[in-house]
């Protein structure tokens, strides 16, 4: 298969620290990923229930802060799950659900896992792991 026949990852990010945000959302764009930022786990889900209405736009990725004002990571990610156990997508493709934190201990990844989060990343993100991250996503070629 070649990479270039493929569509452009969609990534959903949500970051509530500005500069964090730029930072990770450049990194996704520098990799040839289209990205939409967003500010907390709230903005998050709307912006994914927005895809609904254009089906085209969904999202492959999303890059959730653990911790955000309004509505944290963690939070996002059960209602993210939830929304999907209870409608599964056509073709059983879901996002991939990442944690971006600074706390990386056993006890937290096990609740982030718990949560929904199918990875953690730490903070601060390395391009070389989101770059890790991207090339493991399940592809599929658009049909013409």
């Amino acid at each position: 298969m070649n990479p270039a026949s493929l569509p452009p990852v969609r990534v959903l990010l949500a970051e509530d620290d500005t500069i964090s945000r730029m930072v990770v959302g450049r990194m996704a764009e520098t990799l040839g990923c289209t990205c939409t930022q967003v500010g907390n786990g709230r903005e998050a889900l709307e912006a994914l229930e927005a895809t609904k209405v254009c089906p085209s736009g969904t999202y492959d990725l999303l890059l959730l802060d653990i911790e955000m004002p309004e509505m944290d990571g963690i939070e996002a990610a059960q209602a993210v799950k939830a929304h999907f156990d209870a409608h599964p997508p056509a073709g059983g493709k879901r996002p991939r659900v990442v944690a971006l934190t600074g706390d990386l201990c056993e006890t937290k990844l096990r609740e982030y896992h718990r949560a929904g989060f199918d990875e953690c990343l730490g903070k601060p993100l390395k391009i070389e792991r989101l770059q890790a991250l991207l090339d493991a996503l399940p592809r599929v070629v658009p049909a013409e």
